[in-house]
């Protein structure tokens, strides 16, 4: 594959490309090895996360937890169900979650590489991208020139980084060879996305992805577009399965059903007060005083149900590893309350969704998640006793760390936006407009506190289009002077 990215060079380019992958590969090890080795990987989001089910049901019941889990969508609780039935010591499995992320930070650095030289960037640019890749993506800037988190940490974030960027080296191969099944794998890879992370919805993320895989094949043979038009239709079914499934058993069409919880964000900032006056005029129930994402046993109190008899995955309030239980029955309720309360109070306060707006792509180009702009009415999570105070500027410090870092990242993220849309024209660079397109709005628009995190997940997208940028800046000062 990564020969096909590369393909058409030749001579003393493709010698280029073997000492630059080289030089990657031996820069990746040593900085694991000799700078990062006091970041050992963990496990304990397995015991924590509210992503990912009771590592009991992922070991003796996965294909019916799996089948039963409402909050995710499957595949990754799928992924880490397997590791833990083939290696059942939690020793083993850690060395081989640690090698599998390890693994996949390569193939973001080579990726990167690989994407930035088939944006059209030059060799110097495209290298000096993928090895400042090696260090990134800091949770904050003090991370720099530490261990990037996200592959020390058993999550999605890694994964989907890869797939994402896999997406558009699978574009990039089409575009270059122009074989069909490149463009199928890549909507193979786009049905993966919506099965891992809620955040790429099954009709807002892939139906653009695959209208995109339809408008790049229009040029090939008809056998060749009804292929891709079987592949679309069939990856649409596969998407949309998990929503389907929800529906049947929950009464609910969604890909996760913390939806009602997470756009509840768009009312943080409501004071007390005010929600109380609400709750007094009937505009919303008295749920809106409990902060979203509560324990399990918060809900069931408030709604005066005790007992369950629906089986541990849906019943118990917590998982064996002592943390809640957020596949509880329960939160398919609360969440939808959430839901109905939150479209109320923005019908009644209408500014409310352009501050939390604001707020979130404030923290979306910064480096700290729940960096906000005003006071909070009420706590981000209920399960987070943890108070976040605004903003504030008081040195040249944190003027540095909360002004110029976001201004200067958001400048770079439009910049390269940009110019993907002056390249619209190639379908690579158009898929990779939609990604940023969609990370950002969706981000904004549905996230209040993480929304740093999912910028990452485009970051690698960036770092290409930055060495394509610099490599056309210079390019035209050169033909000036």
């Amino acid at each position: 594959m990564f020969k096909q990215l590369l393909m058409g060079n030749t001579g003393s380019t493709a010698g280029f490309h073997t000492r630059a992958v080289a030089f990657l590969i031996l820069l990746f090890i040593t900085t694991r090895q000799l700078l990062f080795t006091g970041f050992p990987f963990s496990m304990n989001f397995l015991d924590i996360g509210m992503q990912l089910l009771d590592p009991v049901d992922l070991k003796g019941h996965l294909v019916d937890s799996l089948f039963r889990q409402h909050t995710q969508p499957p595949l990754f609780n799928a992924l880490v169900g397997l590791v833990l039935k083939i290696f059942p010591d939690r020793a083993v499995a850690l060395n081989v979650f640690a090698f599998l992320y390890a693994v996949i930070g390569l193939l973001l650095v080579l990726g990167v590489y690989a994407l930035a030289i088939n944006l059209g960037a030059g060799r110097g640019w495209s290298l000096a991208a993928a090895s400042i890749f090696i260090f990134w993506p800091p949770d904050i800037l003090e991370q720099i020139f530490n261990h990037p988190p996200p592959e020390k940490w058993l999550s999605y974030d890694y994964p989907i980084m890869l797939l994402l960027l896999s997406m558009a080296l699978f574009m990039a191969i089409f575009r270059n060879s122009g074989k069909i099944r490149w463009l199928s794998g890549f909507l193979v890879l786009s049905v993966m996305m919506v099965w891992t992370r809620p955040f790429f919805n099954s009709l807002l993320w892939f139906i653009p992805t695959a209208l995109l895989a339809v408008w790049a094949s229009r040029d090939h043979t008809k056998g060749e577009r009804r292929t891709i038009y079987a592949v679309a239709i069939l990856a649409l079914i596969l998407s949309v399965a998990p929503a389907a499934k929800n529906k049947v058993l929950y009464g609910w069409f969604t890909d996760s059903t913390f939806e009602g919880m997470n756009i509840a964000s768009r009312t943080l900032f409501l004071n007390q007060a005010s929600l109380k006056e609400d709750v007094l005029k009937g505009v919303v129930t008295p749920l809106v005083l409990i902060p979203r994402f509560s324990e399990p046993e918060v809900y069931l109190r408030y709604y005066g149900i005790s007992g369950t008899g629906r089986g541990p995955l849906l019943g118990s309030v917590e998982k064996s590893t002592g943390s809640p239980n957020w596949n509880n029955f329960i939160m398919i309720r609360a969440s939808r309350e959430y839901q109905a309360n939150t479209l109320a109070l923005l019908k009644s306060h209408p500014l409310q969704l352009i501050k939390t707006t604001l707020n979130g792509i404030y923290i979306f180009f910064g480096f700290e998640s729940h960096r906000y702009l005003w006071p909070l009415g009420s706590k981000p999570w209920g399960f987070w006793n943890v108070t976040f105070e605004p903003v504030r500027i008081s040195d040249f410090g944190s003027f540095l760390n909360a002004v110029v870092v976001p201004v200067v990242f958001a400048v770079v993220f439009f910049a390269v936006m940009w110019l993907m849309y002056r390249q619209r024209r190639d379908p690579l660079s158009l898929f990779i407009l939609f990604a940023l397109v969609y990370t950002f709005s969706v981000s904004s628009l549905a996230e209040l506190g993480h929304n740093n995190l999912f910028r990452k997940q485009v970051d690698p997208m960036l770092f290409a289009g930055c060495a394509l940028w610099l490599t056309m800046f210079f390019q035209k000062r050169g033909e000036r002077n």
